[in-house]
């Protein structure tokens, strides 16, 4: 998979100037770009706390469909050492309730 970091530094970029506010902004607009920061940062909250968007973008994982059968997909936390059905190794310690494909 290619870097993402550039993807991601465009999308940065890009709800930055979405949500600056101009002088020349209309009343309706400056309404818009007041509701789209407070829709943005939840979604970039999101984003980053991520750990499986993380295995997606970065360790170029595929989504798990298989529940571990300790967790039952449920995400049980950062611990270490992971758990060895679906923890993830050393740079994201997290069991994530889901087997590896």
């Amino acid at each position: 998979m290619r870097d993402p970091k550039p993807f991601c530094e465009a999308m940065t970029a890009w709800s930055g100037a979405a949500t600056m506010a101009l002088a020349s902004d209309a009343e309706s607009t400056r309404e818009w770009r007041h509701e789209f920061a407070e829709h943005w940062q939840f979604i970039e909250r999101a984003i980053r706390k991520s750990c499986l968007l993380e295995r997606l973008l970065y360790g170029g994982e595929k989504l798990r469909s298989r529940p571990c059968p300790v967790h039952k997909g449920r995400w049980s936390g950062i611990t270490s050492p992971p758990c060895k059905h679906c923890g993830v190794g050393p740079t994201c310690q997290c069991n994530t309730g889901w087997l590896p494909e």
